[in-house]
């Protein structure tokens, strides 16, 4: 009798298998450098912008994924990292640029607290979950922030008739402290521009900067109007993103 070997099949399925193996191992040994070596991909997100600059040295500025918090991927943020300069900066976006305009005709209530009355949660919202913020807050020494107000005959800062600051601007920080014009000098803000000093029907803005080593302030999650209430006033607030470093 003649006996039949194993034939050819038998061949093909072992080579089969060892070609599924071995895309195994190679699927496996990419995530374990993903998780490793983290470069701000969707796939890949790092904890910090810092982590990505130093497994990626040629990263240049722009959008990247990040999970502070390490946890599962599916919880990871897009911010802006900003490499230019000598520190680096991972940047939280607001959910918000620029409002549309408001106007609060017979407002009685001074100041006019903008997020608590105008929006559904009623806090200025950001493009991340609360517990992701508490992380970057708590893996950097510094954070920055700008607001923006547009005014139409309101005084943001600085009123030039009065030559006072009565009627300035508040802030609410993020960890519910106020900063304001009058407040003792650690709970003050910067103006680096203050174009609503006069009211002469026209549009302009002020720019308030609050530079903190107190991470947990920022992000500002409300802006206090305390000049809003006549027929001809008109505001808008522009958010800009939070950047901890």
């Amino acid at each position: 009798p003649v006996f039949k070997g194993p034939g050819y099949q038998g061949d093909e399925a072992k080579t089969q298998e060892k070609e599924d193996v071995f895309k195994a191992l190679k699927d496996i040994t990419e995530e374990l450098r993903k998780l490793k070596f983290p470069d701000g991909s969707k796939e890949a997100p790092a904890r910090t912008c810092q982590q990505i600059k130093k497994n990626k040295p040629d990263a240049e500025d722009g959008y990247y994924w990040v999970d502070p918090n390490a946890g599962v991927k599916l919880d990871a943020i897009r911010v802006y990292c900003d490499f230019r300069s000598k520190k680096i900066y991972t940047c939280v976006l607001p959910a918000m640029n620029i409002t549309d305009e408001h106007t609060a005709p017979g407002a009685t209530q001074s100041p006019l607290w903008y997020a608590s009355q105008h929006l559904q949660d009623g806090e200025i919202p950001y493009q991340s979950k609360v517990v992701q913020i508490k992380f970057l807050q708590s893996l950097h020494d510094k954070a920055e922030q700008e607001i923006t107000f547009h005014c139409k005959n309101s005084v943001a800062y600085r009123d030039a008739q009065s030559k006072s600051k009565d009627r300035a601007i508040l802030l609410t920080t993020f960890n519910g402290d106020w900063l304001g014009a009058n407040n003792k000098k650690k709970f003050r803000y910067k103006v680096t521009e203050d174009g609503c000093q006069v009211k002469d029907g026209s549009w302009g803005k002020t720019v308030f900067e609050v530079k903190t080593k107190k991470t947990n302030r920022l992000p500002i999650v409300d802006v206090g109007i305390a000049d809003i209430g006549q027929q001809d006033q008109a505001f808008r607030v522009e958010v800009g993103r939070v950047c901890f470093s």
